[in-house]
C-alpha cells in the first residue's frame, strides 16, 4: 500500500512539473524586435465612413429633438383649434371677417390633418420650417381668439 501511495505521489509531481513547464512558456510574453513590428494605419475610407456615421447620428439626434418640439406644438394647436371652433359655432361675424377666419381655421386644420412623420423630413431646416408655419398659424389663432373676446365683451 505504501508503494502505491509513493508511486502516485511521484506521478503527481511529474505531472505538475510538466504542467508548469508547458504553461510557463505560454505565459511568457516575447516582445518582437522593432524591425518586426508592423504599424497598421487605418484606411482613410474607414475614417471618413466613421466620421460620416457620427455626423449622421448627430443629425438624427438633433432632428429627433426638434421633432419632439414640433409634436408638442402640434398638440397645443390642435387643442386650441378645437376650442376655437366650438366657440366660433355660436358666434356671427361680418362676411369679410368671417371669410378670413374661415380660411385661417381651414389652413390650421389642413396643416394638422396629415402631419409629417420624422422620416419625412430630410434635414433640420425642414422641421424648423414646419415649426415656423405652425407658429404663424398660432398667431392667426391668437387674432381669432382676440376678435372672439372683443365680440363677447361688446355683447350686451
Amino acid at each position: 500500500m505504501k508503494k502505491v501511495i509513493i508511486a502516485l505521489l511521484c506521478l503527481l509531481m511529474v505531472a505538475w512539473f510538466v504542467y508548469s513547464v508547458i504553461f510557463e512558456e505560454a505565459d511568457q510574453v516575447l516582445l518582437p524586435d522593432k524591425e518586426d513590428v508592423v504599424v497598421v494605419k487605418p484606411d482613410e475610407n474607414e475614417i471618413q465612413k466613421q466620421s460620416l456615421e457620427n455626423e449622421q447620428g448627430l443629425k438624427r439626434q438633433q432632428m429627433a429633438e426638434k421633432f419632439t418640439d414640433l409634436k408638442a406644438i402640434r398638440k397645443k394647436i390642435t387643442m386650441r383649434l378645437s376650442r376655437l371652433s366650438s366657440r366660433l359655432r355660436r358666434s356671427e361675424f361680418p362676411p369679410e371677417e368671417a371669410k378670413t377666419i374661415s380660411q385661417d381655421m381651414r389652413r390650421a386644420g389642413y396643416l394638422l390633418k396629415n402631419p409629417k412623420l420624422l422620416g419625412a423630413f430630410s434635414d433640420l431646416r425642414e422641421i424648423e420650417d414646419e415649426i415656423e408655419q405652425l407658429s404663424d398659424i398660432n398667431v392667426k389663432l391668437d387674432a381669432i381668439k382676440k376678435s372672439l373676446d372683443e365680440k363677447r365683451e361688446n355683447k350686451p
